[in-house]
């Protein structure tokens, strides 16, 4: 790991080679933040969520976490502040549809007036319809374990953008599909909180089968619907690949060429082709499970691509690890054992471009705990910027980045211990908040 004192000279070395590319950026680039509203309102604002049930049970407590729900007008100062003019957010189908069939109209008052805020402040909305979160009675019916089920999930969508298809122009489906699949039924680190036991493969594979279908039924829909020739909608993945610590390893090679088609491959190879191929045990002398699907819908059904990108996850042997987490020697690491990782990001960033669609970064970031220099996080944004720029002078359609996240909060399974914000909880600036908006500045002045 490389240590603190070689930072300072590392970021002032990135800095002065980034003002010497020429910029590519456009005027209409969308610099964001992102976030997701169980993570920044808690359990104690959306009590009737899969989460706040799941919390519970693991014995973590979120409350109202920095209770963005009341406060997001100080967050959209906070925006301001750095010069953002995009945000993507959840909207939260618990608090729209508590109870089966009954829609809250106070919650989807509350989403009016935040767009309205951020339209006023000239901050376009990106909204997000499932981020890992829905009311706890759709779990009650199964979930996305069930196909017959995405019909709730498509009442929901409608709903929603019959309400705002006016005020927001940018809709992201599903963040994550194959994450929600994996660490919810297959690790059980997410809600509903389940472990590969007896089926568990099978269960894993079906709910990101039906998280891709709900997806391309959400997408159909919504286009026929007023406002949707004008809506742009896409679905968010995010690109998680694994690595062998040593690829000379049998056992952490094979691991990894167990995970990264659960978790990557099989959601890529249907948005490009239309076929959903799940075969976790491949590789292995294993009794053969298999699911095949396919909807030649599938490479029609967006708009663009959302990109989310944090790493490439090693697995090894460590002398802190027995197995698992691992890095490899000479790696920056943040603090959920991912590292500083420009290059996979730029193979992430071309990976989706294969796709033949628009992208917006819609998540970036860093896990860094430091209290006062929080300089992981600013070589983080520095060279992800980096290679963004190169993408786009590649003639890659990059239209966004979106920096996660604006505040410290709840980061599911880990609570409070991982700080990814631009700001404390408390919404005190840190360093990095300042660095991106000065990027912000730097780029757009000399965008074409």
């Amino acid at each position: 790991m490389v240590r603190n004192v070689h930072f300072k000279f590392l970021l002032v070395l990135l800095f002065v080679n980034a003002s010497l590319f020429s910029q590519k950026f456009s005027k209409d680039f969308q610099w964001g933040t992102a976030i997701a509203e169980f993570q920044n309102s808690g359990a104690a604002t959306l009590p009737d969520s899969n989460w706040a049930r799941f919390q519970e049970r693991i014995g973590l407590v979120s409350g109202k976490s920095v209770d963005h729900w009341n406060k997001y007008q100080e967050d959209i100062e906070l925006m301001k502040e750095i010069g953002i003019n995009s945000f993507r957010f959840s909207i939260d189908w618990s608090s729209i549809e508590p109870a089966q069939g009954m829609i809250n109209e106070s919650a989807l008052q509350h989403y009016d007036n935040l767009c309205m805020a951020l339209l006023a402040a000239n901050i376009t909305p990106m909204a997000t319809l499932h981020h890992f979160v829905h009311p706890a009675w759709f779990d009650d019916l199964g979930g996305f374990e069930r196909v017959e089920n995405i019909q709730y999930f498509v009442r929901f969508a409608q709903t929603v953008f019959a309400r705002f298809h006016d005020k927001i122009q940018l809709w992201c489906t599903i963040n994550e599909p194959a994450v929600y699949a994996f660490a919810g039924h297959l690790i059980g680190i997410h809600s509903p909180g389940k472990i590969a036991v007896k089926d568990g493969f099978r269960v894993c594979g079906e709910v990101l089968k039906n998280l891709l279908i709900a997806h391309i039924e959400i997408y159909q829909v919504l286009k026929q619907m007023s406002g949707g020739d004008r809506a742009q909608i896409g679905i968010v993945h995010n690109v998680l690949k694994f690595q062998p610590r040593y690829w000379f390893e049998p056992i952490e090679a094979s691991a990894c060429a167990f995970l990264t088609p659960i978790t990557n491959d099989a959601t890529m190879n249907f948005l490009r082709t239309g076929e959903y191929l799940y075969e976790p045990f491949s590789t292995f002398c294993c009794k053969p499970l298999r699911i095949v699907y396919q909807d030649d819908r599938a490479p029609h059904s967006f708009d663009f691509i959302g990109l989310n990108y944090y790493a490439t996850a090693v697995i090894g042997f460590n002398s802190d690890t027995i197995f698992g987490s691992a890095f490899f020697p000479g790696q920056i690491m943040g603090d959920m054992d991912l590292s500083l990782d420009p290059q996979g990001f730029a193979t992430a960033i071309r990976e989706v471009a294969a796709l033949g669609k628009p992208i917006y970064i819609t998540e970036n970031g860093m896990a860094d705990n430091s209290k006062k220099d929080d300089q992981r996080r600013q070589l983080l944004i520095m060279t992800s910027l980096e290679e963004v720029e190169k993408a786009l002078q590649e003639g890659i359609d990059i239209r966004g980045y979106y920096y996660w996240t604006l505040v410290d909060n709840f980061e599911w399974h880990k609570g409070f211990d991982a700080s990814f914000g631009l700001h404390d909880r408390e919404r005190n600036k840190k360093p990095s908040a300042d660095l991106y908006k000065n990027l912000i500045a730097e780029y757009s002045n000399r965008a074409f």
